[in-house]
């Protein structure tokens, strides 16, 4: 995994053009926290004898090392490509409708009546 940590550090630190978005560095936080839990949970679960130990933690390894080889394929191969642009457009339209959704400020309501 050590090995794989620049790859995911370089195709998750760059933005989507036009952006000033911090998710990559909170999904980079989120896959590295989570294969750590699977390891502990792989790890237990060997010590208890349900599970080889071999399989629980080499295909968790395989499994996200694919997954960070896909993404910086996507970054250094793919005009523009960027691998997390799909989910800053999803948390975008998210919080555009959350801000939709929020009482508007006493100015935007008299200037939406003044306009009325």
């Amino acid at each position: 995994m050590m090995f794989m940590l620049p790859l995911l550090a370089i195709s998750l630190a760059i933005p989507p053009k036009r952006s000033s978005s911090a998710l990559g560095i909170f999904v980079s936080i989120l896959i590295v926290v989570a294969y750590h839990k699977v390891n502990q949970y792989a790890d237990q679960a060997a010590s208890h004898g349900r599970l080889d130990p071999t399989f629980g933690l080499w295909v968790p390894l395989l499994i996200l090392s694919g997954g960070i080889v896909w993404m910086y394929h996507v970054l250094a191969h793919r005009p523009g490509g960027q691998p997390i642009g799909a989910l800053e457009w999803f948390f975008a339209r998210i919080a555009r409708r959350i801000r939709e959704l929020m009482p508007k400020s006493r100015e935007e309501r008299a200037q939406a009546a003044a306009e009325a």
